[in-house]
């Protein structure tokens, strides 16, 4: 199986960047707001999702007060071309591992 890189972005961690993207800078009760709308997702889902989103590099965060701002690191277009070319990598170390084996068809 192979495995997924750190940076790897989830469906559910598509949509919250999809907010994100959206507002550009936004606090996190705007984000938990739009998702319980949007998904039926509580805060608690939302903030797990938001943490991930940090800890993988796609989001940056600031305190204000009691308060986090959120703002995306790049833009939609960007993260989306580096799912794509991650995607076809795997692909094609995956058929040539198959094609090594005499697996290809």
């Amino acid at each position: 199986m192979a495995t997924k890189e750190p940076n790897d972005i989830s469906a559910s961690e598509w949509k919250v960047m999809r907010v994100v993207w959206e507002l550009q800078s936004c606090a996190a009760r705007d984000v938990y707001q739009i998702t319980q709308e949007k998904y039926g997702w509580v805060p608690a889902t939302t903030k797990t999702f938001l943490r991930r989103l940090v800890n993988k590099g796609h989001l940056r965060t600031k305190q204000i007060g009691n308060c986090y701002v959120y703002e995306p690191v790049g833009t939609a277009l960007e993260s989306l071309c580096k799912a794509v070319d991650a995607i076809m990598e795997n692909s094609l170390e995956r058929n040539l591992s198959n094609f090594d084996r005499g697996e290809n068809s």
